[in-house]
């Protein structure tokens, strides 16, 4: 039997206040009306419903929601924000940034989509797929790798721009970032109701957090819009939740903590959040969950398996944390709708092949997990074709099928 995997988990103190309520309905204002700005330049990603009966676990859930960020021009949500924060900026102006790989990809497309020159930062152990991607996508585009880490990326390309006095773009630590990387709420409400999914209906909405930026946008506008009715519930992975861990802490830091990450994580190894995503995270986020390596991988498989080619790393941990918060509240879940994002597909070969190595331990540790509460499990017929599918994940991916670039 596999070796029993535990993680910790983040819960908000307290309901949400007046105040706070208020302040959300500032971001949603925002986010409104940057997703108007946005309108016709950054298509609608696919929401996608995945039969219950077909993941690992009999869940008790009604059905669960897919919103897949990896069919956008870039391959991951990055690009709203970054659009919405250069179309800020006046004509000619020099951008600089720094990027494990998809904040990059959507500076790159929104500067050559306004002609403005960038110079871009990403450390020496960001995805080669990633690295390649950016160059395809602004061949313009001066591309530095600086670090080891994205902290030594990021810190480099501040630094420059400050002493040359270009405007820096940050990745989550930007309200125009935020507001771009938010209009994933009212996009994924409105498609949701089309689908007879009110807010009655959706218990939570599980979202990857890497530096907050993403989440960040997302719960202000669920918590200007429902309240604590619906819950906005965020996954990091072990060794990589520097916001779990700034959260977490038993007297609140005067800054965000800092720590070495784990660059498994992929785009969510930030090694130190934002004071505003932080301040943010802790006003409309209820719970953070720190997932395993394996369960990363289970949520993989089910992902390449239920959704076509899987996700990047980061990509999977929304769909773990909503697999673990069903096994855990069979009640809570019971007759509801649950909601993950998947926040991008770009994986590259040796990401893919560590990927699926841990699937292989983390589908049995669910199926497990699930004899030992006495639920159903995956049918034997299913069963036969998880080397099938294992197999599939470390093969080359195929190219996916994206919108429109801007």
């Amino acid at each position: 039997m596999p070796t029993e995997i535990t993680c910790a988990t983040y819960l908000r103190p307290a309901p949400l206040s007046s105040e706070l309520r208020a302040l959300a309905g500032e971001w949603a204002t925002t986010i409104d009306s940057t997703r108007q700005s946005l309108h016709g330049r950054i298509p609608p990603t696919p929401l996608h419903e995945f039969d219950t009966d077909a993941t690992a676990l009999k869940l008790s859930c009604a059905g669960i929601w897919v919103k897949d960020e990896g069919a956008t021009a870039v391959g991951s949500f990055k690009v709203r924000g970054a659009t919405a924060a250069i179309d800020a900026l006046p004509g000619g102006t020099h951008v600089v940034t720094a990027s494990a790989g998809n904040h990059a990809q959507g500076v790159a497309v929104a500067c050559a989509a306004r002609g403005l020159p960038c110079t871009i930062y990403m450390p020496a152990g960001a995805d080669p797929v990633k690295v390649a991607a950016v160059q395809r996508l602004n061949p313009a585009a001066k591309l530095i790798i600086e670090g080891q880490s994205f902290n030594a990326a990021y810190a480099m390309a501040e630094q420059v721009a400050m002493a040359e006095g270009t405007a820096f773009i940050p990745p989550f630590e930007h309200e125009a970032i935020i507001a771009g990387q938010g209009t994933i709420a009212p996009e994924m409400l409105e498609q949701l109701q089309a689908r007879g999914v009110g807010p009655a209906q959706l218990h939570a909405v599980f979202v990857p957090i890497g530096g907050g930026g993403l989440i960040a946008g997302i719960g202000a506008y669920l918590k200007a819009r429902y309240g604590d009715d619906v819950k906005v519930i965020g996954v990091q992975l072990q060794g990589a939740a520097a916001m779990h861990a700034t959260l977490s802490a038993a007297e609140r830091p005067a800054s965000p903590l800092s720590m070495e990450v784990d660059p498994f994580a992929g785009g969510t190894a930030v090694g130190k959040v934002g004071e505003l995503t932080r301040t943010l995270c802790e006003a409309f986020v209820d719970q953070i969950m720190v997932v395993s390596r394996e369960e990363a991988g289970a949520a993989a498989f089910l992902l390449a398996r239920d959704g076509g080619s899987p996700p990047e790393v980061a990509g999977c941990l929304a769909y773990a944390g909503l697999l673990r918060y069903s096994h855990e509240h069979p009640a809570a879940v019971a007759g509801k709708h649950l909601l993950c994002v998947v926040s991008g597909r770009n994986i590259g070969a040796h990401a893919q092949s560590v990927l699926s190595s841990h699937a292989a331990t983390g589908v049995p540790h669910l199926v497990c997990a699930a004899q030992a509460s006495g639920r159903e499990v995956i049918a034997t017929q299913e069963m036969a074709q998880y080397q099938d599918i294992l197999a599939q994940m470390r093969r080359p991916l195929v190219p996916l099928q994206r919108a429109a670039r801007l």
